[in-house]
C-alpha cells in the first residue's frame, strides 16, 4: 500500500523505467525480425530506451531536479508572455494590463523559486500536476458520457461545459503532428488529395481553418475564418512595422474570398488547411455577424506595398518587387485588409493578441459558448477542441474537410 508522496515517487519512476525498458526490448525485436529498411532505427531506439530506463532508475533526483526546472522554463515563457502583453496593452490604452502585469509577476516569482531550489518545491510541482491530471481525465469522461447519451449541444437550451485544453508543452506541437499523419495517409493512397470543395449552400455556413506546414515558425500553425464567404485573417501583414523578427507587429487582418485564398495558401505559400464546417441558426448568425461589423470599426484600410505602387502608377517591374505576404496575397486573390487603430488587437503579438486569439474572441463574443474552452488557447489546442467537437454528436461542428494539393513537406 502507498502511504507516503516518497513511497508513490518510488512506484511512479519504477513503473515509467520498466516501461522504457519494454519498449526497448520490442524495439530490438523489431530490430531483429523487421524489415531490412527498418532495423537500424529500431536499433538505436531500442538501446536508447534502455539506457533512458536505468538512468531514471538509478537517477531519481536527477530527473526531479529536471522535471522541476522544466517547470520553472514553463512559468518563465509565461511570465514574459503576460509581461509583454501587459506593456502592450498599457502602451495602446487598453484595459487588462494590471491583470497581465500581476500574473506575469507571481510566474516569475514561481520561476525563479522552481529553478534555484528545484528538489525543495518538487511537492508544488506534483501536485499541480496531480491536480490537472485529475481535472483533465474527469473532462475527458464527462465527453465521452456526453457522446453516449448524445447531448444535444446544438440546442441552444443545453449549455456546453467548458472543456480543458492539453498542456501548451503538447499542444504546440499538434499542428506538426497532424501534418506529418495527413501526409502519411495521402501517401499511402487512404486520404483524397487536393480535395478542395465549397461548403453547401446552407445558411449561416461557418469554417474555421487551422494552417499546417512544416517549419520552425509556421510548426506551430495558423487560423482564421470563414463566414458569408469571406476569410477574415489577421496577422502581421505590415512588415515594416514588425519587430523581434514578426513576433510583434502592428495588428492588420486581410478579408479575402474563400475560393482564391484557399487557392492561394495551397499554392503558393505550400500550406495544407484543415477546415471545420459549423452550422449556426439565425440567432447565432445575426450574433457573428454583429460582432465581426465590430470588430472592423475598430479598424481602417490599410493597403499593401503593391497596392500603393498600383497607385502610384509605378513601373511594371517596380511591382514585381513588391513580394511581401500581402502584396502576394493582393496578386493572387485581389485580398484588401484593415489595420486596428483602437481595441487589444491594434498591436500583434505573436504570444498574445495572435490569429487564434482573434478567431476565439470573435466565436466567443458572438456568444458560441461551445468552441470556449480552458487553457492555453493556441492553434493545436484550438484544432484539438474543434476535432473533438467534430467527432462527438450533435455539436455545430459538422464536417471537416482536408484542403491540399498532395503531400506538404515536413
Amino acid at each position: 500500500m502507498i502511504t507516503a508522496p516518497e513511497s508513490f515517487i518510488r512506484w511512479l519512476f519504477l513503473i515509467v523505467s520498466v516501461g522504457m525498458a519494454a519498449f526497448g526490448f520490442m524495439s530490438l525485436i523489431s530490430a531483429v525480425f523487421g524489415k531490412n529498411g527498418t532495423r537500424l532505427g529500431s536499433l538505436i531506439s531500442g538501446i536508447l530506451y534502455i539506457v533512458i530506463s536505468i538512468v531514471i532508475l538509478t537517477q531519481k533526483d536527477f530527473f526531479q531536479a529536471a522535471v522541476s526546472r522544466i517547470f520553472s522554463l514553463l512559468a518563465l515563457v509565461q511570465a514574459v508572455t503576460n509581461l509583454i502583453s501587459g506593456f502592450l496593452l498599457y502602451n495602446d490604452k487598453v484595459s487588462g494590463y494590471i491583470r497581465k502585469f500581476f500574473w506575469g509577476i507571481v510566474a516569475f516569482g514561481f520561476s525563479v523559486l522552481l529553478f534555484f531550489d528545484p528538489l525543495g518545491h518538487i511537492r508544488a510541482v506534483e501536485l499541480i500536476s496531480g491536480i490537472y491530471l485529475i481535472v483533465f481525465a474527469v473532462s475527458m469522461a464527462l465527453e465521452c458520457i456526453d457522446s453516449f447519451l448524445e447531448t444535444d449541444y446544438a440546442n441552444k437550451k443545453v449549455k456546453p461545459k467548458i472543456s480543458l485544453a492539453l498542456p501548451i508543452v503538447f499542444a504546440a506541437f499538434i499542428p506538426s503532428r497532424a501534418l506529418k499523419y495527413i501526409n502519411d495517409k495521402l501517401e499511402s493512397g487512404q486520404m483524397e488529395k487536393a480535395k478542395f470543395s465549397k461548403p453547401e449552400d446552407s445558411y449561416g455556413k461557418l469554417e474555421i481553418f487551422i494552417h499546417l506546414k512544416q517549419g520552425l515558425i509556421e510548426g506551430f500553425g495558423h487560423c482564421d475564418f470563414c463566414f458569408d464567404g469571406t476569410v477574415y485573417s489577421y496577422g502581421c501583414y505590415d512588415q515594416h512595422s514588425q519587430k523581434m523578427g514578426g513576433f510583434i507587429s502592428g495588428g492588420t487582418a486581410s478579408l479575402t474570398k474563400r475560393e482564391p485564398y484557399i487557392e492561394h495558401c495551397m499554392s503558393y505559400e505550400e500550406k495544407m488547411l484543415v477546415g471545420f464546417s459549423l452550422e449556426l441558426g439565425r440567432d447565432d448568425y445575426m450574433n457573428l455577424k454583429r460582432e465581426i461589423d465590430r470588430m472592423l470599426k475598430q479598424t481602417e484600410v490599410w493597403e499593401s506595398d503593391l497596392q500603393i505602387a498600383e497607385k502610384e502608377g509605378r513601373p511594371a517591374e517596380e511591382q514585381k518587387k513588391c513580394n511581401d505576404p500581402a502584396s502576394e496575397l493582393y496578386r493572387a486573390s485581389g485580398a484588401s485588409f484593415v489595420k486596428f487603430i483602437d481595441g487589444q488587437y491594434k498591436t500583434y503579438f505573436a504570444l498574445g493578441s495572435n490569429c487564434v486569439m482573434f478567431t476565439y474572441d470573435i466565436m466567443k463574443n458572438a456568444g458560441l459558448d461551445s468552441l470556449a474552452f480552458s487553457g492555453a488557447i493556441t492553434p493545436g489546442t484550438y484544432m484539438a477542441h474543434l476535432q473533438d467537437l467534430y467527432e462527438m454528436k450533435n455539436t455545430i461542428v459538422t464536417d471537416m474537410h482536408v484542403y491540399s494539393y498532395g503531400k506538404t513537406k515536413n
